[in-house]
């Protein structure tokens, strides 16, 4: 597997010069145009056995490009540059309107966009996020001077592999829980929480009344593409619940 990068300073050897008509800069990810595609930043194509596609260079993350047909070699016309096996399909990776790359792919392959990816990380967090519940124990009033059990129902983290357009990648979201008690404090802590006899997320109030406790998740993700990475996402995905809590004083009692 290799990436292919371009970027805006030219490379020294151009092999042709061609408009693109129809076909403007994306401002994120890929557009399907129907010959083609176009996008910006880094480009994975999934590698099975085809001509070996090298590197044009680096890319930044607002770089813009496009990929079009060239050539199909299942029709009888000649192809421009005859690299790619019957039965694919030649395709141009193109900057400012220069041909960059020849590139083969099957019928029902395409090029993959990290910016695509991530998209798709961001969706699969949402999707596979546990349904945040906040409970507590005691389960009706707690007493001061002795600490309550909290707890969400959740895990730590999520770990998936999945694949696009033939190329691999796998991500983790690691979950963090910010607890506001109500009474003024808040604590943040990287685990859950949980049932007795573990307590593993408590907090002890010191006054009697009653108490609005919220506890919110913040999933952060990276993802590795083909091996590469870690890539972190930029915007962290976020759960929220709440709940009143009574707190009654407890008072000693003197026994035999």
């Amino acid at each position: 597997m290799r990436r292919i990068f371009v970027r805006s300073v030219m490379v020294a050897v151009l092999l042709m010069t061609s408009p693109l008509v129809g076909l403007e800069p994306a401002t994120a990810g890929w557009d399907s145009s129907g010959s083609g595609w176009r996008g910006e930043g880094e480009v994975w194509i999934a590698k099975k056995g085809r001509v070996s596609l090298g590197s044009s260079g680096q890319c930044s993350e607002r770089c813009d490009w496009t990929v079009k047909v060239l050539c199909d070699t299942r029709s009888p016309e000649p192809c421009p540059f005859e690299v790619c096996r019957l039965g694919t399909i030649e395709y141009g990776l193109y900057l400012d309107g220069n041909l960059m790359q020849v590139m083969c792919l099957e019928p029902d392959e395409r090029p993959v966009s990290k910016p695509e990816i991530l998209d798709r990380v961001k969706e699969s967090v949402e999707q596979l996020a546990p349904e945040l519940t906040l409970k507590h124990q005691p389960k009706t009033r707690t007493l001061t001077q002795l600490p309550t059990i909290f707890r969400t129902g959740q895990i730590r983290l999520i770990s998936r592999s999945d694949s696009l357009a033939g190329v691999t990648f796998t991500f983790r979201a690691q979950a963090q829980w910010r607890w506001t008690w109500g009474d003024g404090s808040v604590t943040i802590t990287d685990d859950p929480g949980s049932s007795w006899p573990e307590m593993a997320v408590t907090h002890t109030y010191r006054k009697a009344g009653t108490n609005q406790v919220s506890v919110r998740t913040t999933w952060r993700a990276t993802f590795w593409i083909e091996g590469d990475g870690p890539f972190d996402v930029p915007d962290d995905y976020t759960q929220s619940d709440e709940t009143e809590l009574r707190v009654a004083q407890a008072r000693a009692v003197l026994v035999n």
